[in-house]
């Protein structure tokens, strides 16, 4: 075990590199235990279910805000509106934490501030609301099945999509609040 606050132990095999007399090898160890779930329950998971003729125009308002932010530079509010899929993704990919992972996702927007090619217009005309996770968050996208905010072709013709998962959720996000769970 790498970390001694992770966990349980449930197996420790020390070996000193020199086998007993009369010892058999391989050695085999075995030992069963219910562990959990491996990350444990996602946030998505006891997120209201959205009801979109209800909050359409909240989800409407929450992504423009998120178009703004990327297409103007302007790394809080994401960061702000991003905090639970952040923590939530460093915690599935534990080589990164949620310090880095925000470090790194404010160094992005701030290099692509002021370009002309950066964040295409957000067409609210095309915007194609899908609800997924149980009804928990609204993807979204386009009615071509592409995000909503990805950049204008880049020199290289690429098109970089940001896919954005809206969801609410209890404790500090109570409301009517929708942030970005994925």
């Amino acid at each position: 075990m790498t970390d001694p606050n992770a966990g349980e132990t449930l197996i420790e095999h020390r070996w000193n590199g020199s086998p007993q007399p009369g010892g058999t090898f391989p050695v085999i160890l075995s030992k069963n235990a219910d562990i959990g779930p491996m990350f444990g329950r996602w946030a998505w998971q006891t997120a209201p279910v959205i009801n979109l003729a209800r909050d359409r125009a909240t989800i409407l308002s929450t992504l423009r805000n998120i178009h703004a932010a990327f297409r103007d530079g302007r790394a809080d509010p994401i960061l702000s509106l991003s905090a639970t899929y952040l923590r939530e993704e460093s915690r599935a990919a534990p080589g990164f934490t949620f310090d880095q992972l925000q470090v790194n996702l404010a160094r992005d927007i701030a290099a692509n501030a002021g370009r002309a090619d950066w964040v295409a217009p957000l067409n609210e005309e095309a915007l194609d609301l899908r609800l997924c996770a149980d009804g928990r968050l609204a993807e979204c996208i386009n009615t071509d099945w592409q995000p909503a905010i990805h950049t204008l072709p880049q020199p290289n013709g690429e098109i970089y999509p940001f896919p954005i998962f809206l969801g609410r959720s209890g404790g500090a996000f109570a409301g009517n609040s929708y942030h970005i769970f994925r």
